[in-house]
């Protein structure tokens, strides 16, 4: 990461649901994304796995409160069910896959379902 950051860029490290949030140690002073995998890595359509809500909430705090500190990404089985359980645990960003491109009513359909249930 220090490497890549001497170039002038960002640099992010991302944890697979096997991986603990204090996996993150030596990296995260240099993160300017944290991506927590709320699935196993490999296809779309997993179930999300209840359990990374508590690691959002683990490494929340370690990032920093404010607009500057790094930002804390989760990806995998968001949907209306799941985004706010990882909203309320301190994530930044959402990736979400199936809940947009799966919705029966379209595209610009799962969108707005997932802004309605973070803003409501």
């Amino acid at each position: 990461m220090k490497a890549i950051k001497s170039l002038g860029c960002l640099a992010g490290v991302t944890l697979n649901p096997s991986t603990p949030a204090s996996g993150l140690e030596v990296a995260l002073p240099l993160a300017d994304i944290v991506l927590v995998l709320t699935v196993h890595p490999g296809y779309s359509g997993q179930e999300f796995i209840p359990a990374e809500v508590a690691k959002v909430a683990e490494i929340r705090p370690q990032l920093g409160p404010d607009w500057f500190a790094a930002w804390l990404e989760v990806d995998g089985g968001i949907s209306v069910q799941t985004i706010c359980q990882v909203r309320d645990a301190g994530a930044d960003a959402f990736v979400a896959a199936s809940a947009v491109f799966k919705n029966p009513a379209g595209i610009a359909a799962g969108i707005q379902a997932l802004k309605n249930a973070i803003t409501n």
